[in-house]
C-alpha cells in the first residue's frame, strides 16, 4: 500500500511538473524574444520613405517588457543613422489587447521639418540632404592625393575641428551632421556623424560608441583591421572661463585610442562591443595640440618646442622646421602660419622657414590674454580674454603685415 502511495505521489509530481513546464512553454511560445534589429531597420525604412507609422507586429515587441528596449532603439535611430536629421524621438505604440504586442508604431518628424498636418515635409527634407551630400564631397576632393587611411581620417578630424564650434544650444540642427556641416555647431552626436559621412565616403569602416552615464558619444574607426576610438568633441574643447569655441586649438589626445586608454582618461559606462587596439595609445600625435596642415607633400604641425615636418602621420622621424614653439597654430596665406606666444603674434614662413614677430598688445591688451586666433579672407583675428570677456580683434597691415592687403 505504501509503495502504491508512493508510486501515485511521484506520478502527480512528474504531472505536475509536466504541466507547469507546458504552461511555461505556452507562455514562451505566447511571447518570444523581441527582435530589435529587425524592429530597427523597419523604423529607419520608414523615415527613409517619409511615413507617419510603421507595422512592427512581427517584431514580438511587447507592452512594458520592452520599453527600454524600445526606447533605446529610438534614441540610437535619431542619434547614429546618417542623413536622418529630420526624424523625431517622440513615438506612439499601437498595442493589441489582451496581450499586450505592439503592432505599429506612429513616427514623428521635427517641427523644422514637417507640415502644419504633421506629416514630413519633403521638399524641404532633400535640399537641405543634398546641401549636406555637396559639402561633403567638397571636403573630401580638398583632401590632398596621396594620403594613407589613417591621414584620411586625420584630416577629417582636423578639418572638422576647426571649422566647428561646440553648442548644444540648438536641438534642431546640433545633434545632426546638418549643423555640423552647414552651420559650423554641433554637439557630440553632430560631430561624430558628421565624421562618420566623410569616413564613409573614403571607404573607411566606421562605428559609433556612446555612454549613457557621460550622455556622450564618438566614433569608431577600423584602420589596417584594427578598431580605434576617435573622440572629436574632446579633441575641440572649449574655453574654461566663456565655455565657447577656442578657434587654433586642436586637439589629438582622443584620435586612434584604445577602450583601456579611455578608461584611463576617465570615460565610463563606454558602450562598445568592438576589440580595440592600443597601438597608438601613446603617439607622439597625443601631445599635438595644433592642426596638421599638409603642404607639398608634407605634414606640418606645431608642438610647445618648434615647427615641424613630416612626410608620414604614423612613420619616419621628424623635421624641425623652426625652433619656435607656441599655441593656436593657423595656416594664412602664401606659405604663412601663424602662432600665438607669450601673448604674442609670430609667423612662421614655411618658404625660408624665418619667425618674426607679427603683434603685441602693448599696454593696452597688457591685462589680456590671448586666447583665440584664426585666419580667413585675408585677416588675421585674436581672441583677447580678460575673466570671461573675450574681445575680438583684427590684426591688418598696420602690424607690420603689409601682404594682407
Amino acid at each position: 500500500m505504501s509503495r502504491l502511495s508512493k508510486t501515485v505521489r511521484q506520478m502527480f509530481v512528474i504531472c505536475g511538473l509536466l504541466f507547469i513546464g507546458g504552461i511555461s512553454s505556452v507562455r514562451a511560445a505566447a511571447a518570444p524574444k523581441a527582435n530589435i534589429a529587425g524592429a530597427k531597420r523597419a523604423v529607419i525604412l520608414a523615415f527613409q520613405n517619409y511615413e507617419r507609422q510603421v507595422d512592427v507586429s512581427k517584431y514580438h515587441l511587447y507592452n512594458k517588457r520592452d520599453d527600454k528596449a524600445v526606447s533605446n532603439m529610438m534614441t540610437e535611430i535619431a542619434t547614429q543613422t546618417s542623413y536622418l536629421f529630420y526624424s523625431g524621438q517622440e513615438y506612439t505604440k499601437v498595442v493589441s489587447s489582451p496581450d499586450g504586442q505592439v503592432r505599429q508604431m506612429k513616427l514623428s518628424y521635427m517641427k523644422t521639418f514637417r507640415k502644419a498636418d504633421g506629416a514630413p515635409d519633403r521638399t524641404k527634407i532633400q535640399k537641405v540632404r543634398r546641401k549636406i551630400r555637396a559639402k561633403v564631397d567638397r571636403i573630401v576632393a580638398k583632401a590632398p592625393s596621396g594620403m594613407t587611411k589613417l591621414e584620411k581620417a586625420l584630416y577629417f578630424h582636423d578639418y572638422l575641428i576647426r571649422n566647428t564650434a561646440y553648442s548644444d544650444r540648438n536641438t534642431t540642427y546640433c545633434t545632426s551632421e546638418w549643423g555640423v556641416l552647414l552651420k559650423g555647431k554641433g554637439n557630440c552626436q553632430g560631430y561624430a556623424k558628421a565624421y562618420a559621412l566623410l569616413l564613409q565616403k573614403v571607404h573607411i569602416p566606421g562605428k559609433f560608441a556612446n555612454s549613457y552615464s557621460m550622455m556622450h558619444m564618438w566614433n569608431v574607426v577600423r584602420l589596417q583591421g584594427k578598431w580605434y576610438h576617435v573622440d572629436l568633441t574632446w579633441d575641440d574643447p572649449l574655453n574654461p572661463n566663456t565655455h565657447k569655441d577656442q578657434p587654433g586649438l586642436v586637439l589629438h589626445e582622443n584620435f586612434l585610442c584604445s577602450t583601456s586608454y579611455l578608461k584611463k582618461k576617465g570615460y565610463r559606462g563606454i558602450r562598445c562591443k568592438l576589440t580595440t587596439s592600443s597601438k597608438y595609445d601613446h603617439k607622439y600625435w597625443k601631445q599635438v595640440n595644433s592642426a596638421f596642415y599638409y603642404q607639398k607633400g608634407r605634414f606640418i604641425y606645431q608642438t610647445d618646442r618648434a615647427v615641424r615636418q613630416r612626410k608620414r602621420i604614423a612613420g619616419g622621424a621628424a623635421r624641425t622646421l623652426a625652433r619656435a614653439g607656441g599655441s593656436l597654430f593657423v595656416k594664412g596665406s602664401k606659405g604663412r602660419f601663424y602662432f600665438i606666444n607669450f601673448n604674442r603674434i609670430y609667423y612662421y614662413n614655411g618658404r625660408t622657414h624665418q619667425v618674426k614677430l607679427v603683434w603685441e598688445g602693448g599696454k593696452k591688451y597688457a591685462s589680456y590674454q590671448a586666447a583665440q586666433l584664426s585666419f580667413a579672407n585675408g585677416r588675421l583675428k585674436v581672441g583677447l580674454l580678460r575673466g570671461k570677456i573675450c574681445k575680438i580683434i583684427t590684426v591688418a597691415g598696420g602690424f607690420r603685415l603689409p601682404f594682407f592687403y
